[in-house]
């Protein structure tokens, strides 16, 4: 179907028994479900530039994906939150941190990225799939498909399609530098909004050589907004950058 960034051959005249039936069957199996209601699955693949290009000329009203994306976002956030929660014990503002960065618009895009939503979506003429415009259509079309799959067969299956395509993710932010730039991410948000700097300091060290435990506090103004605990001084300051940036944000919603 439409290749991205170049001319959109989508932008026509829409009915259910035109639209190519073997690439939504392609993209079923990446799913690994099969929709017994198709025209959802459309409606989650259709953005409102098409449908308010053909509605006029078409038999019955197309939908858009506008609605199914409310929804999606709701379903995405709860699944991620049980995810977390049942399978990793930590504090809440670590588990917060997670979630939001599993959630996140630059996330949502890998997800639609490794199902070649691109190739699904029904755009208008005049949108093109390029910068920030693809980022934010392929997002949405993911959020309108996990609703589309919630609304189709209940939140037990959506929450496992949500969970064997973030988890690859997941698994790799707790071992990588996307999790523990959380000082780095603090500092940029404290120097922004705060004209300062974090301090870091170390509260307690205790435990045999072997198996070293640490308590480090971070403070703003020499107010303390964080405190974290682990095996290392660095592991203890990354969690309680975490929990300062959780408890930062929190503020600014």
């Amino acid at each position: 179907m439409g290749k991205v960034g170049g001319a959109n051959p989508l932008s026509r005249l829409f009915c259910l028994n035109q639209f190519d039936m073997k690439n939504l069957e392609v993209l079923e199996k990446k799913i690994g479900l099969k929709f017994r209601n198709k025209n959802l699955l459309r409606e989650a693949l259709t953005h409102s530039s098409f449908a308010k290009e053909n509605n006029s000329r078409a038999s019955e009203a197309i939908k858009d994906n506008e609605r199914l994306e409310f929804l999606g976002d709701a379903v995405l956030e709860m699944a991620v939150s049980e995810l977390l929660y049942q399978g990793f014990d930590r504090k809440e503002g670590e588990l917060t941190l997670l979630r939001t960065k599993l959630v996140e618009q630059g996330q949502l895009v890998l997800l639609a990225e490794d199902l070649n939503l691109a190739q699904y979506l029904l755009i208008g003429k005049g949108v093109k799939l390029e910068g920030r415009a693809r980022n934010y259509l392929l997002a949405n079309a993911f959020e309108a498909l996990t609703a589309a799959i919630y609304l189709e067969q209940g939140f037990e299956k959506s929450k496992l399609f949500i969970n064997k395509i973030i988890t690859p993710y997941l698994q790799k932010w707790i071992k990588s530098s996307t999790i523990k730039n959380a000082k780095n991410d603090l500092q940029e948000l404290t120097q922004e909004t705060l004209r300062c700097l974090p301090e870091y300091r170390l509260v307690e060290e205790s435990g045999p050589a072997h198996n070293r435990n640490f308590i480090v506090s971070v403070s703003l103004k020499n107010k303390e907004v964080g405190r974290g605990e682990g095996k290392s001084k660095k592991e203890a300051e990354i969690i309680a950058a975490q929990k300062a940036l959780s408890k930062l944000t929190s503020r600014k919603q």
